[in-house]
This record gives C-alpha cells, structure tokens and sequence, in this order.
C-alpha cells in the first residue's frame, strides 16, 4: 500500500510538499503542502500543561470585529530575494471581462479622475483597433482594501475565451514626454484629440498619468521639450494645453490581444484589475474568477511597482476566501474536522496579526512559507473551506486581543519553549513547552536522523565565516526541559564554535527540529589517538565506563548506547583528560519536525482523533488563551 508523507526542503523557513511515494503534487492536484517556518520575536515563562480528558469550553466574546475584511496577499514573492522573484508581465484573463482602476498606497489618499469614456475610443487611442469592450467607466472612488483609496477607470470585456490581458513592466527610452489633456476635462476630450494629432503626423500614446493625457513627444531634455511645446505643438493646436513632463517613474503597459491600450504611472498608485460583472440575467451579476498567469484567483489583482520589488502582483481577497487557500496547503484536508478548524482558526490568527507586515512591498502578507502558504482557489478543498466557514470570525485571543500564534508539523512528544528558538526578551506566557502526548509516534520525521561528515561540517560553517579548521567534535551541551537542544559546541583544532536557541537547528541546513542528540562514528580509530587505547567514559552526573576504541560513551542520562561526545568527557588509560571523540562521522538522531513554537499539527490531529473539540485543541498549545 502506498503511504502519503511529507517532503520538505530544508531552513529555517521550510516548505513541506506532500508526497505519495516521493513523488510530489502541485497546488493544480489539490495536493500540494506546506509548512510555514517564521521567525517572529518573542519570550515566555514556562508552563507545562498535558489535557487529560477533555476541558470543559471557555465562554468568551466573539473576536470577529477584531478581523480585517481582506487581505492583500503578494504572489510570486519570495522574501528572502524580492527582486529576483519580480516579473517582468502577467497575463490576466476573465470569462466576464475585467474592470480597471486605481488604488492608492496610502489610507485615503486620492486615486485619480476616472472620468467616463467607452472601450472603443481607449483601443483607438491606444493604437486603432477595437478593444471589443463595452461599459463606460465610472467616476466614483471609494475604500478599498485595508481602507486605501479606489477609483475605477475602465471596463474591457473579452471577445472570446482565450483572449488575455497582458500587463507589463514599461521604461521609456527618453526622460521627459510632452503630453496634451492634463486638465481638459473628461476622457472623450483627451482621447477625441487622437485623430486631430493623427492628421498632422503625430502618433499619440494614452497614458494614466493620475489622469488621462496624450503623449504626443519625448525629449531628453527640458529645453528641448519646451521649445516643443512652445513650437510646433501650439502653433498646431494652440487650444490642447501641451506641456512636458518628467518621465522618471515606474509604468505599467496594458495591452489586449497584443494592441497596445495605455500606458499607467504606477509610481504613486496601483493598477487594480477585478473581475467585470457579468451582464444582468446571465450569472444574476457575479463576478467571475480571475486567471492570473494560469492560475485562478478570487477577488481582484493589484500590479504594485514599489520598494525592492520590480513589479509584484497582489491578490485583494476577502479573509476567508484568503483562508480557503491557505488551510488545505497547511495541513492535510482529510485530518478530522476539528483538527481542520483549529487550523482554520490559527491560521486566521496568524494572518490578523501580520497584516502589513509586508507593507515595505505594497502588500499584507506573500504566499510562501514566510508568511502562510496560500494556493488560490485551485487549491481549495470542500473539507477545509467547510472548516474555514464554521469557524469564520473566530482567532485565538490572550487577555482580549489577538494571540501571537505559531504552529508546525510535529514536536516529538514536547513543544518548544519560544525563548529557546527565537531569542526575544518579551513575555509571552502561552508560548511555551507543552506536553504533546497525543502526536501518533508514526507520522512522517516523528523520528529521523540525519547524517553530516565532518568534512561537510567545516565546509557548511565556513559558508557562514567560520574557521575552526578541522571539525573534531559535535556536542549537544545544553537542553531544556522538554529536550530540545538549546546550545550547541563544534569543536575543531583550531578553536570551537557555540550555537544557541535556533540557531541549533539551523546551523545545518536540513536538521528537522531541535530535539536530537549527536553521535561521532568512524572506521578505525575514532579518537585519532592510536589504536589499543582504553578510555573510560564519563557522564554528566560522574557515572563512568570503561569502553574500548572511544567509540561509546555514557552520554546525559548515563546509558552506554550513546557515542563519544555525547555530553560527556573521555579519559584515556595514558591519563588524558578531556580527549574528544574525534569521529569522521556525526549522527543527529532527533524527533519532531519543525521551529515546535506553538500547535503542533500532528498533536492536532491526536487530540481531535481522541474525541477535543478545536478550542480546547488551541487552549492545550496556547495556555491560558480564549478562542473567540
């Protein structure tokens, strides 16, 4: 029978794809999943608490008010290299056409003009052809997501099936443009000046400048742009107003089945792109699915050019439709409902606290495990949207505000403490170690081991600019008291090297969580001392042994299974003290997968399996919280 498991990459901010048999399914599958790895700051005193029988539930106030309405969630975004993950167009498509507009980057700020004009005299403006578009474009502006300001501009609607609106990055060649229109008043009188321009030689280009103009020339300088305009322009039309303008901003071409509509300034605002309402008595006026670059998406697109990134889209969404597409990539649809919910419900969390925590980028929060992974709705599944639904509102609160919240794959039967992973000074007290005695003992890297050669140890440190020459020795030498490994020692002839808190399991790339312990092996002689030599082996509370060959030691609990290195001191029969264990080998032997701050999802899934409901699931990880 084939199993289903998970297949991560490696990191602090790790990705787990699941597989069948290692082989991995996409988002398009409804398959694919992820776990999110963040580093977020925080501190907590200790407390242990382990659910018995069920809790009876905590009557609290419902938190919904204390939920955005939507979220802006950045696509094709990776926040370890914005730029490199910047692209260059996208391609949009809508069954229903689309609707365009402008969205300001700041809470109340204006969004433009938007005077009314149909599709047709946009496409001629653009370059003579018919757009095939319908609606005239409103005047009105509005709030938008996260209260910025909206305007809309434009309707397209699309002539046939395949047709695509393509948005593109766009540099001018020149520094300054003479344009006509600025002020003139509505669109028609903007874009009835095309034909009158056409007439006399020139080839006018419409633009979205925070209001519609006429690009009619580029200079490279300002004198030689006002002698245009001064010249020839005027004494053409002496009564369209031109003037030159500087063109030292970041711009957006829109074309429409390879014709050229317009030109839009996206240096102050965004381009929005929605879905277009259908026609009345088709789908009764809702609005269809955007494909973005082949992929569908609820809600709208804004095309952002600010900050690092070269040009991201944005998805605009309502939190839940958000959650539809983040739950199913987190954790397995077909775990049990309320393992589902308590997921819905953390993840909702997680998002409330985190919005704009991008907003350096133009949006709240990207699609990758930096933040939450989010699929859109090609990766939506009915169970887990059923979860989303039931639980809509609904975050986990400490003292009436919403809970820093974390979670992760599986803790190995005891969940971190937060200040021995991320190294904060503030007082969380529900961040804290817990015992996870309802996780199976059989999901995937409950137990693992990983294995480095000392070769590759030096090598990997050295990546990070450190040099202790040859790599003798790896030591776990401080745990807390769930096990988790929270200082670590690589000794080397020339120096050591110490790893504290998180950094234990991210020293190595691909080491799953911070409860483990290290072995040394090698053929031969593990100590490097010469063969024939005796040593007794002694652990952290005195106890010793006598072993042969250094290679078994008594490591913290005293046991002789363990190997050299392992928290205790070898002591040879030539009367060294202190002789590590120079194995060429080293073995993390560890349970648990992932930071273990927070809910364990595998615990999750036990305790809904055990008969916990999804609040108390929350309460037991979070101590001393609310769901509400």
């Amino acid at each position: 029978m084939m199993g289903i498991h998970k297949n991560p990459g490696y990191g602090a901010n790790t990705a787990n794809t699941w597989t069948n048999d290692g082989v991995s399914f996409g988002a398009r599958t409804r398959a694919a999943k992820a776990r999110r790895r963040v580093i977020v700051a925080a501190i907590v005193i200790g407390l242990i608490f382990a659910p018995v029988a069920p809790a009876a539930p905590v009557p609290v106030a419902y938190a919904a008010g204390l939920v955005p309405f939507s979220v802006r969630v950045g696509l094709n975004f990776n926040a370890s290299s914005p730029s490199s993950q910047a692209a260059s167009s996208y391609q949009i498509h809508c069954d229903t056409g689309v609707s365009l507009g402008t969205a300001s980057t700041q809470t109340g700020a204006g969004a433009g003009t938007g005077a009314g004009a149909d599709a047709d005299a946009g496409a001629e403006a653009g370059g003579g052809a018919d757009a095939g578009a319908g609606a005239d474009a409103g005047t009105g502006a509005g709030a938008g997501a996260n209260g910025s300001a909206y305007s809309h501009l434009y309707d397209f609607a699309f002539d046939n099936e395949a047709a695509q609106m393509v948005l593109s990055k766009f540099a001018f060649g020149k520094k300054i443009a003479v344009t006509t229109g600025r002020g003139a008043g509505s669109f028609y009188d903007v874009a009835g000046r095309v034909q009158a321009l056409r007439q006399k030689g020139y080839d006018p280009v419409l633009a979205y400048f925070g209001g519609w103009v006429l690009i009619v020339g580029y200079y490279d300088t300002w004198e030689a742009a006002a002698g245009a305009v001064e010249g020839s322009f005027t004494d053409a039309f002496p009564d369209f107003g031109f003037m030159a303008e500087s063109l030292s901003g970041k711009y957006i071409l829109v074309t429409l089945e390879g014709v050229r509509q317009f030109i839009f300034d996206a240096s102050v605002e965004n381009l929005r792109v929605s879905p277009r309402p259908a026609a009345a008595g088709g789908d009764g006026g809702q609005r269809g699915m955007i494909v973005l670059d082949g992929e569908e998406r609820r809600g709208a697109i804004e095309l952002v050019r600010c900050g690092q990134i070269d040009m991201a889209a944005v998805n605009i969404i309502e939190m839940d439709e958000y959650l539809c597409g983040v739950v199913p990539n987190e954790i397995q649809a077909g775990s049990s409902a309320e393992a589902l919910k308590a997921q819905a419900v953390a993840a909702r969390t997680y998002a409330v606290n985190n919005i704009g925590k991008h907003a350096a980028h133009g949006f709240d929060v990207c699609s990758t495990t930096h933040c939450q992974v989010y699929g859109g709705y090609e990766s939506e599944n009915e169970r887990t949207s059923l979860a989303v639904m039931q639980t809509s509102g609904r975050i986990v609160t400490y003292n009436g505000r919403p809970a820093e919240v974390f979670y992760f794959s599986s803790s190995g039967g005891y969940t971190a403490n937060v200040k021995h992973v991320w190294n904060s000074d503030r007082d969380y007290p529900y961040l804290v170690g817990v015992v996870d005695s309802y996780e199976s003992g059989l999901s995937y890297r409950y137990t693992w081991e990983t294995v480095y050669t000392a070769q590759e140890i030096k090598s990997r440190l050295a990546s990070d600019g450190v040099d202790i020459g040859d790599v003798t020795g790896v030591a776990v030498t401080k745990t807390s008291a769930g096990g988790h490994a929270i200082e670590v020692t690589v000794t080397g002839t020339r120096g050591s090297k110490v790893y504290s808190n998180g950094a234990c399991r991210t020293f190595l790339s691909n080491l799953h969580s911070q409860m483990y312990s290290v072995f040394a092996s090698s053929p031969g002689d593990p100590t490097g001392a010469g063969s024939g030599i005796a040593y007794t082996s002694i652990g952290v509370s005195g106890t010793g042994q006598s072993v042969s060959g250094g290679g078994e030691a008594i490591g913290s609990g005293d046991k002789a299974s363990a190997f050299a290195g392992n928290g205790g001191t070898a002591i040879s029969n030539a009367g060294y003290v202190g002789l590590p264990a120079r194995g060429k080998t080293f073995h993390f032997v560890g349970r648990g997968w992932g930071h273990g701050v927070g809910m364990s999802q595998e615990g999750a899934k036990g305790m809904a399996d055990a008969g916990f409901t999804y609040a108390q699931i929350l309460m037991h990880y979070f101590p001393g919280c609310a769901v509400g």
